[in-house]
């Protein structure tokens, strides 16, 4: 994701370059890497390539951060004098259900602390309480650490497919995960007439409105753009000159990521041109 741009403002450094908005973060992106960086809520007295929030007043506050190296998102863990911020256990008992969210020095992951009860497991994928069998709760374990999330299971559905079998709902998106992949899926917004596994609505009253779907071999969550007669999908600039300053996002069916065009001014900084263009045909939206 390209950044807030404005005529001062350069899109391919993680430092915000006007003083008057040092305690800003914007998001920016390059255009070799394409990630997307996140600049830290800086303060004169904050640095921005640590984990730890070295103000004492602000122990509690988590911030952002990213580093010019790794480029990843941080974000530091809401941080108590008898909170550890390295493991993904709250050790406070009277917080015992309270996720929070924390990061290590090493890895740099962010990690999500589940919503504990006596009665749950944290390193499962299934409540095990029968009365809340469609709530579903985040998890981490202390291995993978990665963020999962139990499906909003019924009686009726099952949580190991992206097909929502209760026809009654057929337009309801649910999310859900597997035991052996542990990933997190989305079911699409699904119309008898939209199909699931392509990234373009095939319902033209609507072919302005994005959809979210995925597909059972690769598992993961696409997008549909924001797509225009004049809108094409398959490039991250929108080519409506009177819509310059509208994102959208996209997906490309090559790639299958999800693209999101920046806020962009009439006349933006201009910026050394790297034309790393990996499709060069411009099929533009049915």
């Amino acid at each position: 994701m390209t950044p807030f741009l404005t005529p001062h403002h350069t899109y391919n450094t993680p430092k915000n370059t006007n003083p008057k908005h040092i305690n800003t973060p914007f998001l920016y992106t390059t255009p070799t890497s394409p990630h997307t960086y996140m600049t830290p809520f800086l303060t004169p007295h904050h640095t921005y390539n640590t984990p730890k929030n070295t103000n004492p007043k602000h122990i509690n506050t988590p911030f952002l951060y990213t580093t010019p190296t790794s480029h990843h998102i941080y974000m530091t863990p809401f941080l108590t004098p008898h909170h550890t911020y390295n493991t993904p256990k709250n050790t406070n008992p009277k917080h015992i259900n309270t996720p929070f969210l924390y990061t290590t020095p090493t890895s740099h992951h962010i990690y999500m602390t589940p919503f504990l009860t006596p009665h749950h497991t944290y390193n499962t994928p299934k409540n095990t309480n029968p009365k809340h069998i469609n709530t579903p709760f985040l998890y981490t374990t202390p291995t993978s650490h990665h963020i999962y999330m139990t499906p909003f299971l019924t009686p009726h559905h099952t949580y190991n497919t992206p097909k929502n079998t209760n026809p009654k709902h057929i337009n309801t998106p649910f999310l859900y995960t597997t035991p052996s992949s542990h990933h997190t899926y989305m079911t699409p917004f699904l119309t008898p007439h939209h199909t699931y596994n392509t990234p373009k609505n095939t319902n033209p009253k609507h072919i302005n409105t994005p959809f979210l779907y995925t597909t059972p071999t690769s598992h993961h969550i696409y997008m549909t753009p924001f797509l225009t007669p004049h809108h094409t999908y398959n490039t991250p600039k929108n080519t409506n000159p009177k819509h310059i300053n509208t994102p959208f996002l996209y997906t490309t069916p090559s790639s299958h990521h999800t693209y999101m065009t920046p806020f962009l001014y009439t006349t933006p900084t201009p910026h050394p041109q790297h034309t790393h263009d990996h499709n060069h045909d411009t099929k533009t939206s049915r």
